[in-house]
């Protein structure tokens, strides 16, 4: 039995055109989730928000377009996918010809990609593996994958996907923002309601790093953040 994995595209992306599988590679939770697919399937591909269903070898662009389409509930996402593009997407995703050449494919995609394509995968040869809320987690849960397959040889979708108590839960915080201002809540509430990737927001909650997009949990740094619209970030441009 030929089996597939697929995972989608990451926010992290190389600035310059190259294959697929170098894109995303800055993304840790790609390399970690790649490292177990490598081992454990006969082939993985990719959910890209701009391309569709491409394998690794695929050579692409960087872009900057968010699956979340116009009637997303989402704050300040930038580059929303109409909802005609996503029509599209879901066509070219669901009529690829990749899908046919495997007997089990198992989607370890986020629920923004599965759920606009998942009425139309009704063989039950498609399976969604669950992600967890905590980027940090995703990583944390492959890794635990890949080193149960390399110790038994089998593949335990539940290592990914099951629930457990937190031993280090994140504790919600005042956040800070200078356009946006004052929130207080978890990496998870800021992220969905702004569009601000979760993982790089649990890094600043964790103490990792002082700021991401913006947004700080020192109210002390915000005078040092800088907006560069050029490269249309934001960076401290000195410690306090």
């Amino acid at each position: 039995m030929k089996k597939l994995a697929i995972l989608n595209c990451k926010s992290l992306k190389m600035d310059h055109k190259c294959k697929a599988s170098e894109m995303y590679s800055r993304s840790a939770q790609f390399r970690s989730q790649v490292k177990l697919f490598e081992l454990a399937y006969d082939a993985w591909a990719i959910l890209s928000t701009e391309y569709g269903l491409i394998t690794p070898d695929t050579i692409i662009k960087p872009y900057n377009k968010n699956l979340c389409n116009s009637n997303s509930s989402r704050l300040n996402v930038t580059n929303k996918i109409t909802q005609q593009e996503l029509d599209v997407w879901i066509n070219n995703v669901i009529t690829s010809p990749i899908l046919n050449q495997y007997d089990e494919i198992h989607f370890h995609v986020s629920l923004s990609y599965w759920n606009p394509i998942k009425s139309f995968l009704t063989n039950s040869k498609f399976i969604h593996v669950k992600q967890q809320v905590n980027p940090g987690l995703v990583i944390l849960r492959y890794d635990e994958a890949l080193e149960h397959f390399k110790s038994t040889g089998q593949l335990d979708l539940t290592i990914i996907s099951e629930k457990r108590v937190s031993l280090d839960p994140e504790i919600a915080k005042q956040w800070y923002h200078p356009i946006h201002g004052s929130h207080f809540g978890f990496a998870r509430d800021i992220s969905k309601k702004f569009g601000v990737d979760e993982g790089n927001l649990c890094r600043v909650s964790r103490g990792i790093n002082k700021q991401t997009c913006g947004w700080v949990i020192d109210n002390t740094l915000i005078p040092y953040l800088k907006f560069n619209p050029s490269r249309n970030q934001w960076a401290l441009t000195k410690t306090k």
